[in-house]
Protein backbone atom coordinates (compact mmCIF):
# COMPACT_ATOMS: atom_id res chain seq x y z
CA UNK A 1 0.00 0.00 0.00
CA UNK A 2 1.05 3.60 -0.53
CA UNK A 3 2.52 5.38 2.48
CA UNK A 4 -0.59 7.34 3.46
CA UNK A 5 -3.21 4.87 2.19
CA UNK A 6 -5.67 3.42 4.70
CA UNK A 7 -7.93 0.38 4.56
CA UNK A 8 -10.97 2.61 4.22
CA UNK A 9 -9.49 4.06 1.02
CA UNK A 10 -9.47 0.71 -0.82
CA UNK A 11 -12.30 0.87 -3.36
CA UNK A 12 -14.95 -1.83 -3.61
CA UNK A 13 -16.48 -2.92 -6.90
CA UNK A 14 -18.94 -5.68 -7.68
CA UNK A 15 -17.60 -7.52 -10.70
CA UNK A 16 -19.57 -8.96 -13.59
CA UNK A 17 -19.98 -12.66 -12.81
CA UNK A 18 -20.71 -13.62 -16.42
CA UNK A 19 -17.57 -11.83 -17.59
CA UNK A 20 -15.50 -13.61 -14.94
CA UNK A 21 -16.83 -16.99 -16.10
CA UNK A 22 -16.15 -16.10 -19.74
CA UNK A 23 -12.53 -15.28 -18.89
CA UNK A 24 -12.10 -18.53 -16.93
CA UNK A 25 -13.47 -20.55 -19.84
CA UNK A 26 -11.17 -18.68 -22.24
CA UNK A 27 -8.18 -19.41 -20.00
CA UNK A 28 -9.12 -23.11 -20.06
CA UNK A 29 -9.23 -23.12 -23.85
CA UNK A 30 -5.86 -21.36 -24.13
CA UNK A 31 -4.24 -23.85 -21.74
CA UNK A 32 -5.70 -26.81 -23.62
CA UNK A 33 -4.36 -25.54 -26.95
CA UNK A 34 -1.00 -24.27 -25.68
CA UNK A 35 2.00 -25.44 -27.68
CA UNK A 36 4.63 -24.27 -25.22
CA UNK A 37 5.07 -23.80 -21.49
CA UNK A 38 5.52 -20.04 -21.81
CA UNK A 39 1.90 -19.78 -22.99
CA UNK A 40 0.68 -21.93 -20.12
CA UNK A 41 2.56 -19.82 -17.59
CA UNK A 42 1.32 -16.54 -19.11
CA UNK A 43 -2.31 -17.68 -18.94
CA UNK A 44 -1.80 -19.02 -15.41
CA UNK A 45 -0.47 -15.64 -14.28
CA UNK A 46 -3.37 -13.83 -15.97
CA UNK A 47 -5.75 -16.06 -14.06
CA UNK A 48 -3.85 -15.26 -10.86
CA UNK A 49 -4.48 -11.55 -11.41
CA UNK A 50 -8.18 -12.19 -12.04
CA UNK A 51 -8.39 -14.24 -8.83
CA UNK A 52 -6.75 -11.45 -6.87
CA UNK A 53 -9.20 -8.86 -8.16
CA UNK A 54 -12.29 -11.01 -7.68
CA UNK A 55 -11.17 -12.24 -4.27
CA UNK A 56 -10.30 -8.80 -2.96
CA UNK A 57 -13.70 -7.34 -3.80
CA UNK A 58 -15.47 -10.25 -2.13
CA UNK A 59 -13.22 -9.92 0.91
CA UNK A 60 -13.89 -6.18 1.17
CA UNK A 61 -17.63 -6.86 1.18
CA UNK A 62 -17.18 -9.51 3.89
CA UNK A 63 -15.03 -7.30 6.15
CA UNK A 64 -17.35 -4.31 5.88
CA UNK A 65 -20.36 -6.54 6.54
CA UNK A 66 -18.71 -7.94 9.69
CA UNK A 67 -17.72 -4.45 10.82
CA UNK A 68 -21.37 -3.38 10.75
CA UNK A 69 -24.07 -6.02 10.70
CA UNK A 70 -26.68 -3.30 10.11
CA UNK A 71 -25.11 -2.31 6.77
CA UNK A 72 -27.54 -3.91 4.33
CA UNK A 73 -25.55 -2.87 1.26
CA UNK A 74 -22.47 -4.90 2.15
CA UNK A 75 -24.57 -7.72 3.54
CA UNK A 76 -26.34 -8.04 0.18
CA UNK A 77 -23.07 -7.63 -1.71
CA UNK A 78 -21.34 -10.35 0.28
CA UNK A 79 -24.24 -12.79 0.03
CA UNK A 80 -24.51 -12.25 -3.71
CA UNK A 81 -20.76 -12.49 -4.30
CA UNK A 82 -20.57 -15.66 -2.20
CA UNK A 83 -23.43 -17.11 -4.21
CA UNK A 84 -21.73 -16.26 -7.48
CA UNK A 85 -18.45 -17.72 -6.25
CA UNK A 86 -20.20 -20.98 -5.41
CA UNK A 87 -21.81 -21.07 -8.86
CA UNK A 88 -18.58 -20.26 -10.70
CA UNK A 89 -17.20 -23.23 -12.61
CA UNK A 90 -13.42 -23.67 -12.75
CA UNK A 91 -13.50 -27.40 -13.43
CA UNK A 92 -12.45 -27.06 -17.09
CA UNK A 93 -9.58 -24.72 -16.26
CA UNK A 94 -8.40 -26.91 -13.41
CA UNK A 95 -8.55 -30.00 -15.58
CA UNK A 96 -6.75 -28.27 -18.45
CA UNK A 97 -3.87 -27.46 -16.11
CA UNK A 98 -3.84 -30.91 -14.48
CA UNK A 99 -3.84 -32.76 -17.82
CA UNK A 100 -1.61 -30.30 -19.68
CA UNK A 101 1.39 -31.81 -21.42
CA UNK A 102 3.32 -29.14 -19.53
CA UNK A 103 2.08 -30.26 -16.10
CA UNK A 104 5.58 -31.39 -15.14
CA UNK A 105 6.89 -27.92 -15.98
CA UNK A 106 4.29 -26.46 -13.63
CA UNK A 107 5.37 -28.89 -10.91
CA UNK A 108 9.03 -28.06 -11.41
CA UNK A 109 8.47 -24.32 -11.18
CA UNK A 110 5.74 -24.13 -8.54
CA UNK A 111 5.85 -27.49 -6.75
CA UNK A 112 3.28 -30.31 -6.93
CA UNK A 113 0.90 -28.90 -4.29
CA UNK A 114 -0.64 -26.48 -6.80
CA UNK A 115 -1.97 -29.12 -9.17
CA UNK A 116 -2.87 -31.39 -6.26
CA UNK A 117 -4.97 -28.55 -4.91
CA UNK A 118 -6.77 -28.10 -8.22
CA UNK A 119 -7.50 -31.82 -8.36
CA UNK A 120 -8.90 -31.65 -4.83
CA UNK A 121 -11.11 -28.69 -5.80
CA UNK A 122 -12.50 -30.62 -8.75
CA UNK A 123 -13.38 -33.49 -6.43
CA UNK A 124 -15.06 -31.17 -3.93
CA UNK A 125 -16.79 -28.41 -5.87
CA UNK A 126 -17.42 -29.59 -9.42
CA UNK A 127 -21.03 -30.61 -8.80
CA UNK A 128 -23.93 -29.35 -6.69
CA UNK A 129 -23.26 -25.68 -7.46
CA UNK A 130 -26.76 -24.51 -6.52
CA UNK A 131 -26.51 -26.43 -3.24
CA UNK A 132 -23.18 -24.76 -2.45
CA UNK A 133 -24.66 -21.36 -3.22
CA UNK A 134 -27.54 -22.06 -0.86
CA UNK A 135 -25.11 -23.12 1.87
CA UNK A 136 -23.39 -19.73 1.56
CA UNK A 137 -26.74 -17.99 1.94
CA UNK A 138 -27.59 -19.99 5.06
CA UNK A 139 -24.28 -19.38 6.82
CA UNK A 140 -24.59 -15.66 6.09
CA UNK A 141 -28.13 -15.78 7.48
CA UNK A 142 -26.87 -17.42 10.67
CA UNK A 143 -24.15 -14.86 11.26
CA UNK A 144 -26.55 -11.97 10.64
CA UNK A 145 -29.11 -13.52 12.99
CA UNK A 146 -26.44 -14.02 15.66
CA UNK A 147 -24.96 -10.54 15.20
CA UNK A 148 -28.41 -8.96 15.44
CA UNK A 149 -29.39 -10.62 18.72
CA UNK A 150 -30.24 -8.25 21.57
CA UNK A 151 -30.39 -9.39 25.18
CA UNK A 152 -32.49 -7.81 27.93
CA UNK A 153 -30.21 -7.33 30.93
CA UNK A 154 -30.37 -4.93 33.87
CA UNK A 155 -32.98 -2.81 32.12
CA UNK A 156 -30.94 -2.45 28.94
CA UNK A 157 -30.96 -4.09 25.54
CA UNK A 158 -27.40 -5.31 24.92
CA UNK A 159 -25.59 -6.91 22.02
CA UNK A 160 -23.83 -10.18 22.72
CA UNK A 161 -20.51 -8.33 22.73
CA UNK A 162 -21.81 -5.98 25.42
CA UNK A 163 -23.27 -8.83 27.45
CA UNK A 164 -20.35 -11.25 27.41
CA UNK A 165 -18.09 -9.48 29.97
CA UNK A 166 -20.80 -9.96 32.61
CA UNK A 167 -20.17 -13.71 32.39
CA UNK A 168 -16.92 -13.04 34.29
CA UNK A 169 -18.45 -10.72 36.91
CA UNK A 170 -17.35 -11.47 40.48
CA UNK A 171 -20.99 -11.23 41.66
CA UNK A 172 -22.56 -14.66 41.26
CA UNK A 173 -26.05 -13.21 40.87
CA UNK A 174 -24.86 -11.05 37.97
CA UNK A 175 -23.30 -14.08 36.28
CA UNK A 176 -26.51 -16.04 36.73
CA UNK A 177 -28.61 -13.21 35.30
CA UNK A 178 -26.18 -12.87 32.38
CA UNK A 179 -26.50 -16.54 31.40
CA UNK A 180 -30.27 -16.34 31.79
CA UNK A 181 -30.45 -13.31 29.49
CA UNK A 182 -28.15 -14.97 26.95
CA UNK A 183 -30.15 -18.19 26.84
CA UNK A 184 -33.45 -16.32 26.59
CA UNK A 185 -32.08 -14.26 23.72
CA UNK A 186 -31.09 -17.35 21.75
CA UNK A 187 -34.34 -19.15 22.49
CA UNK A 188 -36.34 -16.15 21.27
CA UNK A 189 -34.99 -17.06 17.82
CA UNK A 190 -35.16 -20.83 18.40
CA UNK A 191 -37.24 -21.67 15.35
CA UNK A 192 -34.99 -19.69 13.01
CA UNK A 193 -31.79 -21.24 14.35
CA UNK A 194 -33.32 -24.72 14.19
CA UNK A 195 -34.50 -24.20 10.61
CA UNK A 196 -31.05 -23.04 9.48
CA UNK A 197 -29.31 -25.98 11.13
CA UNK A 198 -31.72 -28.53 9.72
CA UNK A 199 -31.31 -27.26 6.17
CA UNK A 200 -27.53 -26.97 6.51
CA UNK A 201 -27.16 -30.59 7.63
CA UNK A 202 -29.20 -31.91 4.73
CA UNK A 203 -27.63 -29.56 2.18
CA UNK A 204 -24.10 -30.46 3.18
CA UNK A 205 -24.76 -34.16 2.87
CA UNK A 206 -26.28 -33.56 -0.57
CA UNK A 207 -23.22 -31.57 -1.64
CA UNK A 208 -20.95 -34.43 -0.59
CA UNK A 209 -23.14 -36.97 -2.38
CA UNK A 210 -23.28 -34.86 -5.56
CA UNK A 211 -19.48 -34.91 -5.67
CA UNK A 212 -19.23 -38.69 -5.20
CA UNK A 213 -18.73 -38.97 -1.42
CA UNK A 214 -20.70 -41.41 0.71
CA UNK A 215 -19.75 -39.51 3.89
CA UNK A 216 -19.93 -35.78 4.55
CA UNK A 217 -17.19 -36.24 7.15
CA UNK A 218 -14.84 -37.66 4.51
CA UNK A 219 -15.82 -34.82 2.19
CA UNK A 220 -15.01 -32.17 4.79
CA UNK A 221 -11.77 -33.80 5.89
CA UNK A 222 -10.56 -33.57 2.30
CA UNK A 223 -11.83 -29.99 2.10
CA UNK A 224 -9.79 -29.22 5.21
CA UNK A 225 -6.67 -30.60 3.52
CA UNK A 226 -6.46 -33.81 5.55
CA UNK A 227 -4.95 -35.76 2.71
CA UNK A 228 -2.60 -37.90 4.80
CA UNK A 229 -5.11 -38.71 7.55
CA UNK A 230 -8.86 -38.78 8.05
CA UNK A 231 -11.74 -39.67 10.34
CA UNK A 232 -10.03 -42.73 11.79
CA UNK A 233 -7.00 -40.72 12.88
CA UNK A 234 -9.21 -37.90 14.17
CA UNK A 235 -11.21 -40.35 16.28
CA UNK A 236 -7.98 -41.65 17.80
CA UNK A 237 -6.81 -38.08 18.39
CA UNK A 238 -10.06 -37.17 20.14
CA UNK A 239 -9.53 -40.17 22.41
CA UNK A 240 -6.02 -38.92 23.24
CA UNK A 241 -7.36 -35.50 24.18
CA UNK A 242 -9.99 -36.97 26.47
CA UNK A 243 -7.45 -39.25 28.15
CA UNK A 244 -4.91 -36.47 28.70
CA UNK A 245 -7.04 -33.37 29.27
CA UNK A 246 -10.06 -34.63 31.22
CA UNK A 247 -8.12 -35.79 34.32
CA UNK A 248 -6.21 -32.49 34.35
CA UNK A 249 -9.42 -30.52 34.03
CA UNK A 250 -10.88 -32.41 37.00
CA UNK A 251 -8.02 -31.16 39.20
CA UNK A 252 -8.34 -27.62 37.83
CA UNK A 253 -12.08 -27.53 38.49
CA UNK A 254 -11.61 -28.77 42.06
CA UNK A 255 -9.10 -26.00 42.76
CA UNK A 256 -11.37 -23.49 41.02
CA UNK A 257 -14.26 -24.44 43.33
CA UNK A 258 -11.98 -24.08 46.35
CA UNK A 259 -10.80 -20.64 45.23
CA UNK A 260 -14.36 -19.47 44.59
CA UNK A 261 -15.71 -21.05 47.78
CA UNK A 262 -18.29 -23.16 45.92
CA UNK A 263 -19.53 -26.69 46.44
CA UNK A 264 -20.74 -26.93 42.84
CA UNK A 265 -19.35 -25.21 39.77
CA UNK A 266 -22.39 -24.20 37.74
CA UNK A 267 -22.64 -23.23 34.10
CA UNK A 268 -22.44 -19.57 35.15
CA UNK A 269 -19.44 -20.09 37.46
CA UNK A 270 -17.32 -21.90 34.90
CA UNK A 271 -16.02 -18.69 33.31
CA UNK A 272 -14.76 -17.10 36.56
CA UNK A 273 -11.33 -18.47 37.49
CA UNK A 274 -10.29 -16.05 40.26
CA UNK A 275 -12.56 -14.79 43.07
CA UNK A 276 -11.28 -11.21 42.72
CA UNK A 277 -11.84 -11.27 38.97
CA UNK A 278 -10.20 -12.67 35.88
CA UNK A 279 -7.17 -10.86 34.45
CA UNK A 280 -7.93 -7.74 32.42
CA UNK A 281 -5.71 -5.84 30.02
CA UNK A 282 -3.84 -2.99 31.68
CA UNK A 283 -5.44 -0.16 29.78
CA UNK A 284 -7.61 0.60 26.80
CA UNK A 285 -7.26 -0.66 23.24
CA UNK A 286 -4.59 1.95 22.43
CA UNK A 287 -2.51 0.63 25.33
CA UNK A 288 -3.08 -2.92 24.11
CA UNK A 289 -1.83 -1.95 20.64
CA UNK A 290 1.30 -0.42 22.18
CA UNK A 291 1.95 -3.51 24.32
CA UNK A 292 1.70 -5.60 21.16
CA UNK A 293 4.15 -3.23 19.46
CA UNK A 294 6.67 -3.89 22.23
CA UNK A 295 6.15 -7.64 21.81
CA UNK A 296 6.55 -7.72 18.05
CA UNK A 297 9.60 -5.48 18.01
CA UNK A 298 11.03 -7.75 20.69
CA UNK A 299 10.48 -10.82 18.53
CA UNK A 300 12.29 -9.45 15.48
CA UNK A 301 12.94 -6.47 13.24
CA UNK A 302 10.81 -7.70 10.34
CA UNK A 303 7.73 -8.62 12.36
CA UNK A 304 8.03 -5.34 14.28
CA UNK A 305 8.06 -3.34 11.05
CA UNK A 306 5.17 -5.45 9.73
CA UNK A 307 3.06 -4.71 12.82
CA UNK A 308 3.77 -0.98 12.53
CA UNK A 309 2.56 -1.07 8.93
CA UNK A 310 -0.64 -2.87 9.97
CA UNK A 311 -1.44 -0.03 12.38
CA UNK A 312 -0.36 2.74 10.02
CA UNK A 313 -2.62 1.50 7.23
CA UNK A 314 -5.54 0.65 9.59
CA UNK A 315 -5.37 -3.02 8.67
CA UNK A 316 -6.15 -4.00 12.25
CA UNK A 317 -9.68 -3.29 13.48
CA UNK A 318 -10.23 -4.46 17.06
CA UNK A 319 -12.42 -1.55 18.17
CA UNK A 320 -15.56 -2.55 20.04
CA UNK A 321 -18.88 -2.12 18.24
CA UNK A 322 -22.27 -3.47 19.25
CA UNK A 323 -22.98 -3.95 15.54
CA UNK A 324 -19.99 -6.21 14.94
CA UNK A 325 -20.42 -9.97 15.01
CA UNK A 326 -19.43 -11.31 18.45
CA UNK A 327 -17.34 -14.34 19.37
CA UNK A 328 -15.38 -14.17 16.14
CA UNK A 329 -11.98 -12.74 15.38
CA UNK A 330 -10.42 -13.43 12.01
CA UNK A 331 -7.64 -12.58 9.63
CA UNK A 332 -8.06 -12.47 5.89
CA UNK A 333 -6.02 -11.09 3.02
CA UNK A 334 -6.51 -8.50 0.30
CA UNK A 335 -4.53 -10.26 -2.39
CA UNK A 336 -4.68 -7.54 -5.04
CA UNK A 337 -3.40 -4.95 -2.57
CA UNK A 338 -1.04 -7.52 -1.08
CA UNK A 339 -1.84 -7.09 2.62
CA UNK A 340 -3.57 -9.04 5.42
CA UNK A 341 -6.43 -7.62 7.49
CA UNK A 342 -7.30 -8.41 11.13
CA UNK A 343 -10.80 -8.15 12.60
CA UNK A 344 -11.76 -8.39 16.29
CA UNK A 345 -14.36 -6.95 18.65
CA UNK A 346 -12.67 -6.05 21.92
CA UNK A 347 -14.69 -6.04 25.12
CA UNK A 348 -12.15 -5.36 27.87
CA UNK A 349 -11.53 -8.99 28.84
CA UNK A 350 -8.44 -11.17 28.67
CA UNK A 351 -9.67 -12.50 25.35
CA UNK A 352 -8.79 -9.16 23.73
CA UNK A 353 -5.09 -9.99 24.08
CA UNK A 354 -5.43 -13.63 23.02
CA UNK A 355 -7.50 -12.72 19.96
CA UNK A 356 -5.15 -9.92 18.94
CA UNK A 357 -1.97 -12.00 19.21
CA UNK A 358 -3.70 -14.98 17.56
CA UNK A 359 -4.93 -12.99 14.57
CA UNK A 360 -1.66 -11.10 14.12
CA UNK A 361 -0.03 -14.54 13.99
CA UNK A 362 -2.30 -15.33 11.05
CA UNK A 363 -1.54 -11.95 9.51
CA UNK A 364 2.22 -12.41 9.74
CA UNK A 365 1.96 -15.84 8.11
CA UNK A 366 -0.11 -14.36 5.28
CA UNK A 367 2.34 -11.48 4.87
CA UNK A 368 5.32 -13.85 4.71
CA UNK A 369 3.60 -16.17 2.24
CA UNK A 370 2.43 -13.32 0.00
CA UNK A 371 5.98 -12.01 -0.06
CA UNK A 372 7.62 -15.37 -0.81
CA UNK A 373 5.06 -17.43 -2.75
CA UNK A 374 4.21 -16.85 -6.44
CA UNK A 375 0.65 -18.27 -6.37
CA UNK A 376 -2.43 -17.15 -4.43
CA UNK A 377 -3.17 -20.82 -3.75
CA UNK A 378 -0.04 -20.89 -1.58
CA UNK A 379 -0.90 -17.84 0.55
CA UNK A 380 -3.06 -19.74 3.05
CA UNK A 381 -2.41 -23.25 4.33
CA UNK A 382 -4.85 -26.04 5.10
CA UNK A 383 -6.75 -25.47 8.35
CA UNK A 384 -4.70 -27.87 10.48
CA UNK A 385 -1.57 -25.95 9.46
CA UNK A 386 -2.84 -22.39 9.23
CA UNK A 387 -3.80 -22.32 12.92
CA UNK A 388 -0.26 -23.21 14.02
CA UNK A 389 1.31 -19.74 13.50
CA UNK A 390 -1.64 -18.09 15.28
CA UNK A 391 -1.77 -20.50 18.21
CA UNK A 392 2.00 -20.25 18.55
CA UNK A 393 1.88 -16.43 18.59
CA UNK A 394 -0.47 -16.55 21.59
CA UNK A 395 2.20 -18.49 23.47
CA UNK A 396 5.01 -16.21 22.30
CA UNK A 397 3.16 -13.45 24.20
CA UNK A 398 3.96 -15.03 27.60
CA UNK A 399 7.26 -13.14 28.16
CA UNK A 400 5.36 -9.90 27.52
CA UNK A 401 2.54 -10.59 29.98
CA UNK A 402 3.36 -7.54 32.10
CA UNK A 403 3.18 -5.29 29.05
CA UNK A 404 -0.35 -6.49 28.38
CA UNK A 405 -1.69 -7.07 31.90
CA UNK A 406 0.45 -5.17 34.41
CA UNK A 407 -0.35 -6.46 37.90
CA UNK A 408 -2.56 -9.20 36.42
CA UNK A 409 0.32 -10.77 34.48
CA UNK A 410 0.62 -13.88 36.67
CA UNK A 411 -3.13 -14.41 36.59
CA UNK A 412 -3.01 -14.22 32.79
CA UNK A 413 -0.21 -16.78 32.56
CA UNK A 414 -2.26 -19.21 34.62
CA UNK A 415 -5.62 -18.54 32.99
CA UNK A 416 -4.34 -18.75 29.42
CA UNK A 417 -2.95 -22.22 30.10
CA UNK A 418 -6.15 -23.11 31.95
CA UNK A 419 -8.16 -21.97 28.90
CA UNK A 420 -6.02 -24.06 26.55
CA UNK A 421 -7.31 -27.16 28.34
CA UNK A 422 -10.89 -25.81 28.35
CA UNK A 423 -10.76 -24.97 24.65
CA UNK A 424 -9.24 -28.30 23.70
CA UNK A 425 -12.09 -30.16 25.33
CA UNK A 426 -14.78 -27.89 23.90
CA UNK A 427 -13.43 -28.07 20.35
CA UNK A 428 -12.94 -31.84 20.60
CA UNK A 429 -16.48 -32.19 21.90
CA UNK A 430 -17.81 -30.13 18.98
CA UNK A 431 -15.95 -32.27 16.46
CA UNK A 432 -17.34 -35.45 18.01
CA UNK A 433 -20.83 -33.97 18.03
CA UNK A 434 -20.57 -32.97 14.37
CA UNK A 435 -19.78 -36.57 13.53
CA UNK A 436 -23.06 -37.59 15.17
CA UNK A 437 -25.00 -34.77 13.45
CA UNK A 438 -24.04 -35.79 9.93
CA UNK A 439 -24.46 -39.49 10.62
CA UNK A 440 -28.01 -38.83 11.89
CA UNK A 441 -29.42 -36.28 9.42
CA UNK A 442 -33.04 -37.17 10.15
CA UNK A 443 -32.73 -36.56 13.90
CA UNK A 444 -35.31 -34.21 15.40
CA UNK A 445 -34.38 -30.91 17.00
CA UNK A 446 -35.01 -32.46 20.39
CA UNK A 447 -32.61 -35.32 19.63
CA UNK A 448 -29.97 -32.88 18.39
CA UNK A 449 -30.24 -30.80 21.55
CA UNK A 450 -30.25 -33.85 23.81
CA UNK A 451 -27.14 -35.30 22.15
CA UNK A 452 -25.34 -31.95 22.32
CA UNK A 453 -26.09 -31.71 26.02
CA UNK A 454 -24.86 -35.28 26.65
CA UNK A 455 -21.64 -34.48 24.81
CA UNK A 456 -21.19 -31.30 26.81
CA UNK A 457 -21.60 -33.18 30.07
CA UNK A 458 -19.25 -35.94 28.91
CA UNK A 459 -16.51 -33.37 28.30
CA UNK A 460 -17.46 -31.14 31.27
CA UNK A 461 -18.56 -33.65 33.93
CA UNK A 462 -17.87 -31.27 36.83
CA UNK A 463 -20.07 -28.42 35.57
CA UNK A 464 -23.55 -28.33 37.07
CA UNK A 465 -26.07 -27.38 34.36
CA UNK A 466 -29.21 -28.30 36.34
CA UNK A 467 -30.38 -24.75 37.01
CA UNK A 468 -30.69 -24.03 33.28
CA UNK A 469 -31.40 -27.59 32.18
CA UNK A 470 -34.63 -26.63 30.40
CA UNK A 471 -33.06 -23.79 28.39
CA UNK A 472 -30.14 -26.01 27.45
CA UNK A 473 -32.52 -28.83 26.54
CA UNK A 474 -34.24 -26.46 24.13
CA UNK A 475 -30.95 -25.65 22.39
CA UNK A 476 -29.80 -22.35 23.92
CA UNK A 477 -26.22 -23.59 24.28
CA UNK A 478 -26.06 -25.40 20.94
CA UNK A 479 -27.38 -22.45 18.92
CA UNK A 480 -24.53 -20.25 20.19
CA UNK A 481 -21.87 -22.67 18.90
CA UNK A 482 -20.82 -20.86 15.75
CA UNK A 483 -18.57 -23.69 14.59
CA UNK A 484 -21.50 -26.07 14.04
CA UNK A 485 -23.29 -23.62 11.78
CA UNK A 486 -20.48 -21.79 9.98
CA UNK A 487 -17.30 -23.88 10.18
CA UNK A 488 -18.04 -27.64 10.13
CA UNK A 489 -15.04 -29.87 10.94
CA UNK A 490 -12.88 -26.79 11.57
CA UNK A 491 -12.74 -26.47 15.36
CA UNK A 492 -10.66 -29.64 15.74
CA UNK A 493 -7.98 -27.80 13.73
CA UNK A 494 -7.38 -25.59 16.77
CA UNK A 495 -6.66 -28.65 18.91
CA UNK A 496 -4.37 -30.26 16.35
CA UNK A 497 -2.56 -26.95 15.94
CA UNK A 498 -2.16 -26.46 19.68
CA UNK A 499 -0.01 -29.61 19.78
CA UNK A 500 2.48 -27.99 17.42
CA UNK A 501 2.21 -24.56 19.04
CA UNK A 502 3.19 -26.04 22.40
CA UNK A 503 6.19 -27.66 20.72
CA UNK A 504 7.19 -24.31 19.23
CA UNK A 505 6.88 -22.63 22.63
CA UNK A 506 9.04 -25.25 24.34
CA UNK A 507 11.70 -24.83 21.67
CA UNK A 508 11.45 -21.03 21.94
CA UNK A 509 12.38 -21.34 25.61
CA UNK A 510 15.28 -23.70 24.87
CA UNK A 511 16.71 -22.18 21.67
CA UNK A 512 14.87 -18.97 20.69
CA UNK A 513 17.06 -18.28 17.64
CA UNK A 514 16.42 -21.64 15.99
CA UNK A 515 12.76 -21.71 17.03
CA UNK A 516 12.11 -18.29 15.50
CA UNK A 517 13.99 -19.25 12.34
CA UNK A 518 11.78 -22.36 11.97
CA UNK A 519 8.65 -20.30 12.71
CA UNK A 520 9.62 -17.71 10.11
CA UNK A 521 10.26 -20.39 7.49
CA UNK A 522 6.96 -22.07 8.38
CA UNK A 523 5.15 -18.81 7.65
CA UNK A 524 7.02 -18.22 4.40
CA UNK A 525 6.34 -21.73 3.09
CA UNK A 526 2.57 -21.26 3.10
CA UNK A 527 0.72 -24.02 1.30
CA UNK A 528 3.60 -24.96 -0.99
CA UNK A 529 4.23 -28.10 1.10
CA UNK A 530 1.85 -30.78 2.37
CA UNK A 531 1.25 -31.50 6.05
CA UNK A 532 3.92 -34.16 6.54
CA UNK A 533 6.57 -32.26 4.59
CA UNK A 534 5.96 -29.04 6.51
CA UNK A 535 6.09 -30.88 9.84
CA UNK A 536 9.45 -32.35 8.87
CA UNK A 537 10.84 -29.02 7.64
CA UNK A 538 9.74 -27.29 10.84
CA UNK A 539 11.04 -30.04 13.17
CA UNK A 540 7.54 -30.68 14.53
CA UNK A 541 5.67 -33.90 15.20
CA UNK A 542 2.45 -34.66 13.29
CA UNK A 543 -0.30 -33.69 15.71
CA UNK A 544 -2.52 -36.71 15.11
CA UNK A 545 0.07 -39.44 15.67
CA UNK A 546 -0.23 -41.73 18.70
CA UNK A 547 1.27 -40.16 21.81
CA UNK A 548 1.17 -36.60 20.40
CA UNK A 549 -1.22 -35.26 23.06
CA UNK A 550 0.76 -36.69 25.98
CA UNK A 551 4.01 -35.32 24.57
CA UNK A 552 2.64 -31.84 23.78
CA UNK A 553 0.73 -31.44 27.05
CA UNK A 554 3.49 -32.68 29.35
CA UNK A 555 4.92 -29.22 30.04
CA UNK A 556 1.62 -27.40 30.47
CA UNK A 557 0.29 -30.14 32.77
CA UNK A 558 3.36 -29.92 34.99
CA UNK A 559 3.13 -26.12 35.11
CA UNK A 560 -0.60 -26.05 35.91
CA UNK A 561 -0.43 -28.78 38.54
CA UNK A 562 2.44 -26.98 40.24
CA UNK A 563 0.43 -23.76 40.28
CA UNK A 564 -2.73 -25.28 41.75
CA UNK A 565 -1.03 -27.04 44.69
Amino acid sequence: MKKDEKFRDIPYQRMDSEEIQRKIDDFAEQIAQAEDYETVKRVLMEHQELQKEVGENQTLAMIRMYQDSTDKYYEEEFVEQSRQEALRDSKKLNQALISSKFAENINQEFGPEFLRGLDRDNKLFAEGKELQAREQELTARYQQLKAGLRFEFQGKSLSEGELRPYRENTDRNVRRACIQAMYQGYLAKREEFAEILDELIKLRREIAKANGFDSYLDYMNLEKGRREYGERELAAFRRQIKEEALPLRKVLVQRQKERLGLENLTIYDNTLVFPDGNPKPAGDLKKLYEAARTMYHGLGEEIGRFYDDMLDHELLDAEFSRNKITGLGFCTSLNRTGVPFVFANSNGTMADVSVLTHEVGHAYQAYCSMKKQPLTEYYWMANDLVEIPSKTMELFAYPYAEEFFGADAEKFLFMHRHDIIEDMLFYTMTDEYEGWLYEHPEASLEERCETYNKKFQEFHPDVDISEFAEEIRQGAMMFSNMGIFMFPKYLISYVLSEMCALEFQERMEQDPGQAWEDYQKFCETGASLGYGQLMKQSHLHPAYEEGAAARALKGIKEWLLEEVR
